[in-house]
């Protein structure tokens, strides 16, 4: 399975209701099921930034970019 797989199949459990896109509550799910512990202001941030046109939400295509960025690390 290759990155952009995996990517599209974490976002489709993220994206629980099938929006096509994550909220910030689905954000917050995405680092409590992976166990990761950040404070409340760590992930607003980097939800704006990944909230690039500030609607208040996260597309697959935004999410697929912070995913192969982090991969890439």
């Amino acid at each position: 399975i290759d990155h952009e797989d995996q990517n599209r199949e974490t976002f489709l459990i993220l994206d629980r209701t099938c929006k096509g896109f994550l909220n910030k509550e689905d954000f917050i799910r995405a680092f409590e099921r992976a166990n990761i512990k950040l404070s409340p202001e760590t992930i607003d941030s980097a939800f704006k930034q990944l909230d690039v046109d500030g609607d208040g939400r996260i597309s697959y295509r935004d999410f697929d970019f912070m995913m192969n960025y982090v991969a890439d690390e």
